[in-house]
């Protein structure tokens, strides 16, 4: 079947020196291309990692974590003295099988979904010249690496109790009168608000022939959330990226590993653009360990319990109402909820008593929340992670002596 949209082009969307360059190429090790026996090519240390058992002397009381036992036991199995793989191709090829695509040359890894984000602007938008748009109140890296990178944000706001017509009206005459924005920014869930686009909002911007660039969906936290991803467009778009991450639902944050998925002839682009030996040799292995069934059988569970977690947490802060505690304004399709805090007996909210909330949280109760206050049609409002039983009860406990 052909890919659409017809009005697509890599030629105008990729910036030019980008699509005159090479992606980087080296003769280290690789999937595809195992190296000889004799390694003598990489500048390496050929007598293994510092971190082995003969390079530690071991406390006489025995004191030596577990954890720091089992890091050295790693470091001596997983050849760290030798670099990464350059393509990651076993890890892009069992991610692709497990999102249902064609190949791993629809992946693109990253160092988490931010560096995929930075990495798109920088395959797409000239600096000074070309832009992003966003759709405030949204995840604030996108406007902060457009700024870095000297790329122009054009800002189409999502406004409260706006329909989506309305939305998509506002959205189409921006790309309209603004032929220079090269990447169109949705995130989906949306973080602050946990709101999920529609698919067919998503095809109308997708489809429409004033725009020629790449349209991002932002997925992080789509894992929970029972609606549709993005990806089931995949087949039908070129002009299409969709961003997920380990970070979130997995587990992984501290492993640094998301995925970008989109036509091969973007992934090649992207990976035009990238630092070679991108994803770290632990890295991988344990996002190809979060693939098995058994973590996802981990996964599932979790995310049933974040998802009972999340209705309780909802009850218990609408007790909190007559103390200033707003309804939540989320969508309900992420791991958070965004809570207005009000003058107390009113409808009013009040920003500093949202800040001086958090502050005394913190430093009274050791539980720290985010103030979003300063976004965009988000006045006074936290975003308040879901935790375990035990964090929200203490999040609700602090809550109510603060406020009482």
């Amino acid at each position: 079947m052909k890919l659409q949209p017809a009005h697509f082009s890599l030629e105008y969307a990729i910036r030019p020196n980008v699509l005159a360059t090479s992606a980087s190429i080296t003769s280290t090790y690789d999937e595809s291309q195992p190296r000889t026996s004799v390694v003598l090519d990489a500048n390496e240390n050929p007598f293994g990692s510092c971190l082995t058992q003969g390079s530690f002397t071991l406390p006489m009381n025995g004191s030596t974590s577990i954890d720091s036992m089992a890091a050295i036991g790693f470091a001596e199995t997983a050849s760290l003295h030798r670099y990464p793989s350059a393509s990651q191709a076993q890890l892009k090829s069992a991610i692709a099988a497990w999102k249902g695509l064609p190949s791993g040359g629809h992946v693109c890894l990253g160092i988490g979904a931010s560096d995929l984000i930075d990495l798109t602007i920088r395959i797409t938008c000239r600096p000074t010249r070309d832009a992003i748009m966003i759709t405030p109140p949204s995840f604030p890296l996108y406007k902060a690496r457009a700024d870095l990178n000297e790329v122009n944000a054009v800002e189409c706001p999502l406004k409260t109790g706006e329909g989506e017509d309305l939305f998509q009206l506002r959205m189409m005459d921006q790309l309209h009168k603004n032929p220079q924005i090269k990447v169109v920014f949705l995130a989906s869930p949306g973080n602050p608000t946990g709101t999920l686009i529609p698919l067919s909002d998503i095809r109308q911007i997708l489809d429409f022939p004033s725009f020629r660039g790449l349209v991002v969906v932002d997925e992080a936290y789509i894992d929970f959330s029972d609606g549709i991803s993005a990806l089931s467009l995949l087949d039908t778009y070129n002009n299409l990226v969709v961003i997920q991450t380990f970070s979130k639902m997995h587990g992984l944050a501290g492993i640094r590993v998301g995925a970008a998925f989109a036509h091969p002839d973007i992934v090649e682009m992207m990976h035009r653009m990238q630092m070679p030996y991108s994803i770290s040799t632990p890295s991988s292995t344990l996002a190809l360990l979060a693939l098995s069934p058994a973590a996802s059988q981990a996964r599932r569970l979790a995310k049933a319990q974040i998802t009972a977690n999340r209705a309780s947490l909802r009850s218990a802060l609408a007790e909190l109402n007559s103390l200033g505690v707003g309804v939540p304004l989320d969508g309900g399709h992420a791991n958070f909820l965004l809570v207005p805090i009000l003058k107390c007996g009113t409808t009013q909210r009040d920003g500093t008593r949202a800040r001086t909330l958090v502050t005394r949280l913190k430093e009274e109760w050791a539980v720290s929340v985010r103030y979003v206050g300063e976004m965009p049609g988000l006045q006074a409002c936290l975003r308040i992670a879901v935790g375990t039983k035990a964090e929200n009860a203490r999040l609700v406990e602090g809550l109510l002596a603060i406020l009482a």
